[in-house]
């Protein structure tokens, strides 16, 4: 045998605490040492001395007086017993009892009854560390001579130990870490004797024996036998079986040693151990006839320690303690189980800053929080499947965020703060530093630009303004913002915002512009509804102080696009208000909370869902400072913070399908199978690309992106949050878990409302002028008292002009084209010439806003649910008839079916661009391929012919059909060079000719385009004047 397996043995033998060697174990236990005359006579001087003092304990009156001195002295300490609270373990759960993290402070710990305790637990622990504990005062004064003879002789003390049971409880509960690391030993064990016996004489023996069970290190961070039951068996400590029991109940003695877990396999299994029949109860058995006993773990042999006693005791038959010593014993995964790990360390952070991190790590709390894990882990899900989608395209995404509320409550639902907690991926960009994806960042907390998302609550603010100021400022559905090229320059820094199609579209109102997320309109409505009302009002929705904290000219016109800053949290808590009819609710993580002893700390009160009695006052909305919302400081939950009747206008506007088609299309994955409100963002460069939308009874918002703000390969809006968006809600609607879980406020599916209501309190809807062309189809609008209806009608005007013929050049033989001149009063022109144009009456420039129209393209406005088509012809540059040479107008050519071939002509030289054939395109595709040679948007002429002048050919044409053109195909054009277009006019009656007309409905629809990104940085911080 060799020396190293006996050693292990004599370790794991062992009774006692020491750490040095230790002797065989044939030597241990009753077994005396050899007969020597030295130790002989010390043993009856020592045993001699032990009767002595006991004897003068038990009958000297000095030593009487000296004990009661001592016990008076140390008798308050008793009362730490009844006020004593042991560190325990907080646990974190979802709303469905789930547990989701364990905060271990010192260590794990969860105190228990002992009648709930397995009944072998307890004699296990009584055989192997008190055997007399239910007949002793507390203290084994014949374990006390033996230990004192074990000192002196250097030998070890056996199973049992020196100290009963209650002394253990005085050491652990009552001393405190000085007592027990650094006091005169003596001193320590003569106060240890007589607490031990003071506090047996108090609580009852069960009371002491629950205390140590509590109490007591078992070793891997478990204190009590609860925690470590849970720890290494995942079991609670009533369901302990036999081989279990003896196993826990010896590792107290020396728990760094017998840590089962460092001698487990990769199974995470203890191997049995076969003991010889009978042999091994002798305390002095040596293992020779036990197989491979080198390999057999010291948590093995002190278990046979604990049955040796068990059996000594008649707790157990030699049978039965053989038996169990052979189990194998499967210990649980240590693998620390933190599930939705951004979400609970979200909450750690708001319960520190509230009770302290001692509380937190070991006041033992029982959080219980509002996150659903389901549906957390389906959001997980779908955001990590949709970044490897992109990344599968070399997109250069790799992270996203998702957040999800209740409207009405605030509750976080879900809280996905990357797509993976443990993933880390660096930038293989050349140029940029950091990871693209960093998991254990929690980005729904992280401040990025919105991009575009800012939009609706832009036209919400210019809404307040218009009812604060009685219509003296401010927007109302029903303004007409003019998107047209525009130059602001409120500070002296020229900002020249464009639309993401570098196109303007002319005069919009608010639900089109938002619906389509057009950029220059935006900008227009910041400017009237103002800057700081808006950041005003961002803050009251729920964004947050320490976000868009900067000062307005920090931010300028650019805040609607994304200039400032804020987090996805933010941003759903916004759009969380707006969904519950402007009633702001703090953003909730808990439902409640209970300390260890049961005691209700807090717990989440539900708002009435009745809506507000007055919800056009917000007046108690106050928005706390900085350093107070740190503190914890918040709006009441409930309190109304924007009118209800505007929220419900704007959530009626972002909710419009039919208002977002001209851009986002029919389908997009904005639209979903239940009516839903949203508004997406991309950011400059396509850094970040959001959603964030809402339902009656749920609120989502999305981000994607890369963690080191590098630039994405063009992800837009509706690619990256939008698509996660889309699925997230879907999947929410197709669960009835989750559907009942949303419906619990509401009292069921039944009553849970799944659409927008149709109707609000003093919103009404009133008939408006229709803008013509496809961004101003809309007859009606919704309003409140006090805002004005009418107006807006006076967009154009009905003008006669002299059209003539003009020609390029000198060349008799060139095309004509149409240009026009005012007529003169009492001047006759030609017949035929004089003709109706209806033109826009577009904005005039100002000292803040300079109307550029040398960059606009002109646009057709004609559709065909409209009779007219609006010319944007600036009527005021068109020069007197008096000024000019009026001549005949040369006849523009007459289509027919088979139009005669081009004359002959040389064969183009190289180098020269030849005119395509365009006869039977669509407009607008004939505009696509002239573009495409080159050919500028100005020199493009469309005169639309009705039946009176194409007569037959009329009805063999489509609507909006290109029928001729000039010059005619095979002809010499360069960029220069003015093209009329010949187009079949509407079947209504035709409309006069236009100078400009642009793209009308053609026969081929072409699918709008996605959003681009906001293509405007913010614009740079206005220093101090000197």
């Amino acid at each position: 045998m060799s020396r190293q397996s006996t050693r292990r043995r004599r370790l794991a033998s062992a009774g006692v605490r020491r750490r040095h060697a230790r002797m065989l174990p044939s030597q241990l236990g009753s077994t005396p040492p050899k007969n020597k005359v030295g130790r002989r006579l010390a043993l009856i001087l020592a045993s001699a001395v032990g009767m002595l003092l006991l004897l003068a304990m038990l009958s000297g009156l000095g030593v009487a007086i000296a004990y009661n001195d001592i016990s008076s002295k140390l008798q308050p300490r008793l009362a730490q017993v009844n006020t004593y609270k042991a560190f325990q373990a907080s646990h974190i759960y979802d709303r469905n009892g789930t547990l989701l993290y364990e905060f271990v402070g010192a260590g794990r710990r969860t105190p228990i009854k002992l009648a709930d305790v397995a009944p072998d637990l307890i004699k296990a622990s009584i055989a192997v560390e008190d055997a007399s504990f239910y007949e002793n005062s507390g203290v084994n004064y014949f374990s006390i001579v033996r230990a004192t003879w074990a000192n002196i002789t250097k030998q070890d003390v056996g199973v049992g130990g020196a100290s009963t049971i209650t002394q253990q409880v005085v050491r652990n509960i009552i001393f405190t870490k000085d007592e027990r690391e650094s006091e005169n030993i003596y001193n320590r064990k003569l106060k240890e004797i007589v607490l031990a016996q003071e506090l047996s004489q108090e609580f009852s023996k069960d009371e002491i024996l629950e205390l140590y069970l509590n109490e007591i290190p078992y070793g891997n961070l478990a204190y009590g036998i609860q925690a470590a039951a849970q720890s290494y068996f995942g079991v609670d400590a009533s369901e302990l079986n036999l081989a279990q029991s003896t196993l826990l109940a010896g590792l107290p003695q020396i728990p760094t040693l017998y840590n089962p877990l460092q001698y487990v396999d990769d199974n995470r299994v203890l191997p049995g151990m076969r003991l010889p029949k009978d042999l091994w109860v002798d305390p002095a058995y040596n293992y020779d006839e036990v197989a491979n006993v080198d390999k057999i773990a010291p948590t093995k042999f002190r278990q046979v320690d604990v049955l040796r006693q068990m059996v000594k005791v008649g707790d157990l038959t030699e049978r039965q303690a053989r038996a169990v010593v052979a189990e194998d014993l499967q210990f649980k995964s240590q693998n620390v189980s933190l599930l939705a790990p951004h979400f609970v360390f979200y909450v750690q952070e708001y319960l520190e800053r509230k009770y302290g991190s001692e509380v937190v790590a070991n006041g033992g709390l029982e959080i219980t929080t509002t996150l659903d894990l389901g549906m957390q882990e389906m959001a997980q899900t779908v955001a990590y499947s949709r970044i490897l989608e992109l990344e599968a395209t070399d997109r250069n995404i790799h992270n996203a965020a998702v957040v999800l509320m209740q409207p009405n409550t605030g509750q976080i639902l879900g809280m996905v703060g990357s797509i993976g907690y443990n993933l880390t991926k660096e930038t293989t960009t050349p140029g940029e530093e950091g990871n693209v994806l960093n998991g254990k960042d929690n980005v729904t907390t992280r401040q990025r630009q919105p991009g575009s998302a800012l939009k609706p609550f832009t036209y919400l603010a210019g809404m307040e303004q218009y009812l604060a100021t009685n219509g003296a400022s401010g927007l109302t559905p029903a303004t007409v913002i003019w998107d047209v090229p525009t130059i602001f320059n409120p500070r002296g820094v020229k900002y020249e915002p464009e639309n993401y199609d570098r196109k303007a579209h002319g005069p919009l109102r608010p639900r089109t512009a938002v619906a389509n997320s057009l950029n220059i309109p935006a900008v227009k409505a910041l400017k009237i509804a103002g800057i700081v009302p808006t950041l005003d009002l961002l803050h009251r929705l729920g964004v947050a102080p320490t976000s868009l904290a900067n000062s307005p000219n920090y931010y300028g016109l650019a805040l609607t696009l994304g200039g400032g800053e804020v987090t996805p949290l933010d941003l759903a808590t916004a759009n969380n208000t707006i969904a519950s009819g402007g009633r702001y609710f703090a953003p909730t993580p808990i439902l409640k909370i209970a300390d260890s002893e049961g005691n209700i700390l807090e717990e989440f009160t539900p708002t009435s869902l009745a809506p507000n009695p007055d919800p056009v006052d917000v007046s108690k909305c106050i928005v706390p400072a900085v350093e107070d919302y740190e503190l914890g400081a918040r709006v009441p939950n409930g309190t109304q913070c924007v009118d209800g009747r505007l929220a419900y206008i704007i959530t009626n506007m972002i909710s419009d399908n039919e208002a977002r088609k001209p851009i986002f299309g029919s389908n997009s994955v904005l639209k979903l199978s239940l009516p839903a409100a949203v508004k997406t963002g991309t950011t400059n460069e396509y850094r970040d690309a959001w959603a964030s939308g809402f339902t009656p009874f749920l609120t989502v918002t999305v981000w994607t992106g890369n963690n080191n703000n590098e630039s994405t390969g063009n992800v837009e809006s509706t690619t990256g949050g939008g698509t996660i968006w889309n699925r997230v809600m879907e999947q929410v609607f197709a669960s009835d878990r989750m559907m009942t879980m949303l419906a619990e406020p509401y009292g069921g599916i039944e009553t849970m409302p799944q659409s927008f209501a149709r109707s609000y309190p003093g919103v009404f809807s009133e008939s408006i002028c229709e803008i013509p062309g496809p961004f101003g189809g809309r007859s009606e609008e919704l309003f409140v008292k006090g805002m004005t209806t009418g107006g807006n009608c006076d967009l154009y005007e009905k003008i006669s002009v002299v059209r003539m013929s003009a020609r390029r050049g000198d060349d008799p033989d060139a095309e004509a084209t149409n240009v026009y001149c005012r007529p003169v009063a009492g001047a006759t022109y030609p017949e035929g010439s004089l003709v109706t144009l209806y033109v826009w009456k577009l904005p005039e420039s100002n000292e803040d806003e300079k109307i550029d129209l040398t960059k606009w393209q002109d646009f057709s406005s004609a559709s065909s649910e409209s009779d007219i088509a609006v010319s944007s012809i600036d009527i005021n540059a068109l020069p007197s008839c008096d000024s000019i040479i009026v001549s005949t107008p040369t006849a523009l050519p007459t289509p027919t079916l088979d139009p005669q071939a081009p004359p002959t002509q040389a064969p183009l030289q190289p180098g020269q661009l030849g005119m395509p054939k365009l006869q039977g395109l669509g407009e607008n595709q004939a505009r696509q391929l002239l573009y495409s040679l080159g050919i500028r948007p100005e020199k493009i002429v469309v005169d639309y012919q009705g039946r009176d002048r194409l007569g037959p050919v009329f009805d063999q044409y489509p609507a909006f059909a290109v029928v001729s053109s000039l010059p005619g195909p095979g002809a010499v054009i360069d960029s220069s060079t003015t093209i009329i277009l010949g187009v079949r006019g509407p079947d209504t009656a035709p409309p006069p000719p236009q100078p400009t007309a642009v793209p009308a409905p053609q026969p081929t629809a072409v699918p709008p385009p996605p959003e681009q990104p906001t293509a405007v940085p913010p614009p740079p911080p206005i220093l101090p004047s000197p």
